[in-house]
């Protein structure tokens, strides 16, 4: 029986990209499930889907490391800048800066410290968290610094759910084996998400109080 997956890796694609492209269309329906049925938003799908994509390069615990590093320097980066009344632009373009800095330096410290796995993390993998912390600083120019750190939580929580399920060994085997069909189901399962008018799981918690007295 003929297997796609088999078929790719025989002209050469590394199982690793066959695995992040068939895993991707499973955890951005995760990711919309979250959203449209128990309303977990954070920054968006593809922000989420990014932010595991790093955390499946480099790992958990170095990305999660990486991460909290990169959100500390940033936000006391835009504190420090906030008295200069700077446009967004420049402001942001000090932030990443500052940013970039403090990476170097937690670079040198692993060095110092001989923890040689830290050095190896991939550059894209580092961009691709450092978008995470421009939008948590324009989340907390916006909306606040709780709202910001809400919505920030709540992508680490979708990107780690993520993470797992494209680790977890039975969900790989599972793709490798029926790729199209992995899709297909959710594409399927995605259109039946996109017709959800009903409540939220949250918003029955937000708004127990409203329902308690209709009923």
């Amino acid at each position: 029986m003929f297997n796609l997956s088999q078929y790719f890796l025989s002209l050469g694609l590394p199982q690793t990209t066959l695995l992040y492209l068939l895993g991707l269309p499973v955890a951005a329906t995760l990711i919309a499930f979250a959203r449209q049925i128990i309303g977990i938003k954070g920054f968006g799908i593809y922000t989420s889907l990014l932010i595991t994509l790093s955390f499946l390069v480099v790992g958990l615990k170095y990305g999660l490391v990486t991460f909290l590093v990169l959100i500390a320097a940033g936000t006391i980066t835009r504190v420090a800048l906030k008295k200069l009344r700077l446009s967004y632009l420049p402001r942001m373009a000090i932030v990443l800066t500052v940013v970039a800095m403090v990476l170097l330096l937690a670079f040198f410290a692993a060095t110092v410290f001989d923890q040689t796995n830290f050095l190896q993390i991939s550059v894209l993998a580092v961009l691709i968290m450092i978008t995470l912390v421009e939008k948590f600083i324009a989340a907390q120019i916006d909306k606040g610094g709780k709202t910001a750190i809400l919505l920030t939580l709540e992508t680490i929580i979708l990107a780690i759910a993520a993470y797992f399920l494209i680790s977890w060994p039975a969900f790989q085997s599972l793709i490798f084996r029926f790729p199209l069909l992995t899709v297909l189901i959710s594409l399927l399962l995605n259109i039946l998400l996109g017709k959800w008018t009903g409540l939220r799981l949250f918003e029955y918690w937000r708004f127990r109080d409203v329902l308690k007295k209709m009923s």
